[in-house]
């Protein structure tokens, strides 16, 4: 059903599934800021996104998840269980990154 959460126009959300079962949901809510909502419900991040763009999401094989997101100055930012923040690498304008995990299993 709807979860009454606002999105910037223009962008798109992105999903994952969780180890152990759930989802994990990355958005662009309406006022430009990273939302991460589902099992690992983070609510408003504080962290604010170039309009325009969407993030990604990936769940971790051992738990957790990883964001990969355009902040407002074009740098990416990578945030979640690895926290690694600004890497310090530009994103084209109006694209929006990728991310996923890899499990050597």
């Amino acid at each position: 059903g709807e979860m009454g959460l606002g999105m910037a126009p223009g962008t798109s959300p992105s999903i994952t599934g969780m180890p152990g079962g759930g989802w994990q949901v990355a958005f662009q809510a309406s006022d430009n800021t990273l939302w991460i909502v589902g099992k690992d419900n983070r609510g408003a991040m504080n962290l604010g996104m170039k309009p325009g763009t969407s993030p990604s999401i990936t769940g971790l094989a051992g738990g957790g998840w990883e964001v990969a997101f355009q902040a407002p100055d074009g740098g990416l930012w990578v945030v979640g269980s690895d926290n690694k923040g600004a890497l310090n690498l530009g994103v084209a304008p109006n694209t929006s990154p990728a991310i996923s995990s890899f499990s050597a299993s």
